[in-house]
């Protein structure tokens, strides 16, 4: 929804309002800066979990990639936004050569964490609701075809961003050491108002805030009815189908992670509709400013999450996560309180045996994401 580093091209322009400095030297010089140190500790430990072979699935292929290009907004956040707002030599002598490089990468990982959130929520609704379609249609190698696909159409939508924009030098002649300053300022091409009009207002608000929206609304509303209606059957029919009880779990966690971005994303959305309408109001206005700084953090806040939102309602990347890091302590302690749940639902050998063969014969109908004969497994 956002570029992340279209607030360092904003700032090259001196907020007037001791309000705006003040806000964004607190939210965007010092809590951002901690989000970003933690979401990109956090998605390193993402895609060391998502990258065993245990844990290969169509979802987690699209996951993976969320994590990678999840990291590279938080980096390019970090050096575009926070370190400016809290040193002026970066701000003034780093920064504008930094934005003509970065700024256009940002853009890119950005649009490809749009889409491949869109991605997995469409692979998830084939599944659940059309689960008769996913034997075909949710494959690790289709999604990562898909992953490639949505990574070439981001580079080439945003190539343009790298003609946006040129560095100029600026010698403060009042100062002891006529002080070399640069700013970002635009290029004839970034200033072509029908250029503007047709990338901001015709692709970039339809395309990169609307569409992605409504999609991920519908189909999260959809997906919601179809696990609480497999839920009620479930308790009514007195089925206790594990392999099923699963599916739900996983679907609810993806969802649980769409809500998220569609918060995070919320304010983006409204500010850059605003700035496609009336980009010189916008851009002066003090209430603008504001909400700018918090689209920056909100959206850095969404790629710095989804660990959590994995750990707490993830259970298979949990179990992994507690394997892989804290592997003796769980081993004593994890595994004994399984084989104690075990024996007081009562569960047999013959059960658990007749619960892998639902998973293996329906594993690409609602159940696709358990492949026992190459390790792939869900969240």
């Amino acid at each position: 929804m956002n570029e992340t580093s279209e607030q360092a091209v904003e700032s090259s322009v001196p907020a007037e309002s001791v309000i705006v400095l003040t806000v964004n030297l607190y939210l965007t010089g010092v809590i951002l800066l901690i989000v970003c140190a933690f979401g990109i500790v956090s998605n390193i430990l993402v895609v060391a979990i998502l990258t065993r072979k245990s844990m290969r699935s169509s979802t987690n292929a699209f996951l993976l990639a969320l994590a990678i290009f999840d990291t590279i907004v938080l980096l390019c956040t970090l050096l575009l936004l926070c370190l400016e707002t809290l040193d002026e030599i970066w701000r003034y002598k780093v920064v504008p050569h930094l934005v003509l490089y970065i700024y256009p990468v940002a853009t890119i990982a950005q649009t490809v964490t749009i889409w491949i959130t869109v991605s997995f929520t469409v692979e998830r609704y084939i599944a659940v609701c059309h689960p008769l379609k996913a034997s075909r249609m949710c494959t690790i190698s289709k999604a990562r075809k898909i992953i490639g696909l949505v990574v070439i159409l981001s580079f080439l939508y945003n190539f343009s961003r790298w003609f946006e924009y040129r560095v100029d030098a600026i010698t403060d002649h009042s100062s002891p050491n006529n002080t070399t300053r640069y700013t970002v300022v635009p290029t004839k091409f970034g200033e072509n108002r029908l250029y503007e009009w047709i990338y901001y207002c015709g692709l970039y608000l339809p395309f990169m805030c609307i569409i992605p929206l409504i999609i991920l609304a519908i189909l999260n509303t959809l997906l919601v009815l179809a696990v609480r209606k497999s839920t009620r059957d479930r308790l009514t029919m007195g089925n206790t189908n594990h392999a099923q009880s699963k599916e739900n779990n996983i679907t609810m966690m993806l969802v649980s992670v769409v809500i998220v971005f569609i918060i995070c994303q919320f304010p983006a959305l409204i500010y850059n509709v605003a700035l496609g309408v009336a980009r010189p109001y916008v851009v002066q206005s003090e209430g603008w400013q504001i909400l700018s700084i918090v689209r920056n953090f909100t959206v850095s806040c969404n790629s710095a999450v989804n660990f959590m939102l994995y750990c707490a309602l993830g259970q298979r990347f949990r179990q992994v996560f507690l394997m892989t890091f804290c592997g003796s302590w769980y081993r004593k302690h994890g595994r004994a309180r399984g084989t104690i749940s075990a024996s007081t639902n009562g569960l047999s050998r013959k059960s658990r045996l007749s619960d892998r063969n639902v998973i293996s014969c329906s594993r690409y109908g609602t159940t696709y994401t358990t492949v026992p004969s190459d390790g792939d497994t869900a969240l």
